[in-house]
């Protein structure tokens, strides 16, 4: 709530920069909020290499970067 809006707004601005997000990006996060049963079928996942491009050493970044752009 507003209580952590402060801090909030600086895990925001962080992962912004990590991702080198442009005022005009989104970001969408998907968090694992609790356990639940197995599932009862497999969803298809894509392999990350198809996802994730790794960039060229000495980057700002993790070493990956994002293969689509939206915006």
């Amino acid at each position: 709530g507003e209580r952590r809006a402060d801090e909030l707004i600086q895990h925001s601005e962080s992962y912004r920069a990590l991702w080198q997000l442009g005022p005009f990006d989104a970001m969408a996060m998907v968090l694992r909020l609790f356990y639940a049963s197995p599932p009862s079928v497999r969803s298809i996942r894509r392999p990350l290499h198809e996802v994730m491009v790794n960039s060229a050493a000495g980057s700002t970044t993790n070493g990956f970067s994002r293969t689509h752009h939206y915006g």
